[in-house]
């Protein structure tokens, strides 16, 4: 595995680096869970649970910012799991094996699952961060994004407080995308396409498959 701690902004890649430790596919997220209860309790922050299995940590504002409206930095759990034919890999156990080619970060035959370990990564480095400053924050972990978004819609009453929320699952560097109309699924019925690509090409694996699997 490649020590990603020597990337920058180091904050961010030393928490994406222990995310890629700890197995986390959809609808079995609980060792990511006791992770993230595990870092909350680490850094004397307040969290929550619901029945989902949702995670929200707390942090209050820092000076000069008590008064402005709390944030919610959300993020998701899981992660696609899916492997080279050729690859020995439990996504339930073993962790993601990363390397850096050419400038970008790569697992070894499987998916890295920055989607949105990324996402996570990012928001737990604000947590952290004892030099930004900023309002009351509140980081909302999600489950069961991938197959269903169930985490979203079943989460708890009184989970959040918190009146503008920035999400941190998205795939352009750089861009920041304002407002949502929500989430809805429809039926679609296309004559499939199907073409095999090794998993390290694709470039969003998920949105592939459901192309061509007609979903999208």
């Amino acid at each position: 595995m490649t020590d990603l701690t020597k990337l920058a902004p180091c904050e961010v890649w030393t928490e994406f680096e222990a995310i890629t430790r700890v197995p986390r596919p959809s609808k079995k997220e609980e060792k990511i869970r006791d992770y993230l209860v595990g870092w909350a309790k680490e850094h004397g922050l307040e969290y929550r649970c619901d029945a989902t299995g949702n995670v929200v940590i707390r942090k209050p504002a820092t000076t000069g910012y008590e008064g402005r409206p709390t944030v919610i930095l959300q993020s998701h759990m899981d992660m696609v799991c899916e492997k080279n034919s050729d690859v020995a890999f439990d996504f339930e156990h073993d962790a993601i094996r990363t390397r850096i080619d050419d400038g970008w970060v790569r697992a070894e035959g499987t998916t890295l699952g920055a989607d949105d370990g990324i996402g996570m990564a990012a928001a737990l480095a604000m947590l952290a961060s004892a030099t930004v400053a900023h309002p009351a924050l509140e980081a909302l972990f999600t489950v069961d994004e991938e197959t269903g978004l169930t985490g979203a819609f079943g989460l708890g009453e009184g989970m959040l407080t918190g009146k503008y929320l920035i999400n941190l699952d998205s795939e352009d560097e750089g861009e920041l995308f304002i407002g949502c109309a929500g989430v809805n699924f429809f039926p679609s019925y296309v004559l499939p396409d199907i073409r095999l690509c090794p998993v390290g090409k694709w470039e969003h694996s998920h949105f592939l498959m459901f192309l061509n699997l007609g979903i999208i």
